[in-house]
C-alpha cells in the first residue's frame, strides 16, 4: 500500500473556492470527479498526486480529524525508489502545507499517513 502525506483543512469556504484557493497557492489545476455522488479533485503529473476532497475519519489519538471539513493527500509518483519517493511527498506535503499556513485563512493539520500529527495551525491561536 502506498504512504501519503495528509493535509486537513477546516474552513467555511465552498467546495468550489477553496479547490480555487488551492489552484491558485500551489500552481496547479484540480480536476474534478463524481464518485456516486460524492465529489473529489485530483492532480496527477509526475512527481506530485494530488486528492482534494471531503474526508470520513473519525478522531484518533491525538488527531482530531473530526474538526476538518477536507483532506488534501499529497502522494509522490514516478519515483521507483521507496525512501526518495517518501522523502519527496515529504517535502511536496510540507510546501503545501507552509502555503496555506502562510495565509493564516485556515486551521490546518499535517499527518503523515493518516498516523501520525506532525504539525498543527489555527489562525485563531496566532
Amino acid at each position: 500500500m502506498s504512504r501519503s502525506v495528509n493535509i486537513f483543512i477546516d474552513t467555511d469556504l465552498s467546495l468550489g473556492k477553496i479547490v480555487s484557493h488551492i489552484e491558485m497557492l500551489i500552481g496547479v489545476k484540480l480536476d474534478q470527479y463524481d464518485d456516486d455522488g460524492d465529489l473529489y479533485f485530483e492532480y496527477k503529473d509526475s512527481p506530485m498526486y494530488l486528492t482534494f476532497g471531503a474526508h470520513d475519519f473519525l478522531n484518533d489519538r491525538d488527531m482530531n480529524f473530526e474538526d476538518y471539513v477536507f483532506m488534501l493527500d499529497v502522494r509522490a509518483i514516478g519515483i521507483h525508489n521507496a525512501e526518495e519517493r517518501i522523502s519527496q511527498q515529504k517535502i511536496m506535503g510540507q510546501e503545501i502545507y507552509n502555503k496555506l499556513k502562510g495565509t493564516s485563512n485556515f486551521k490546518l493539520m499535517l499527518v503523515d499517513d493518516v498516523q501520525k500529527k506532525i504539525e498543527e495551525f489555527n489562525p485563531t491561536e496566532e
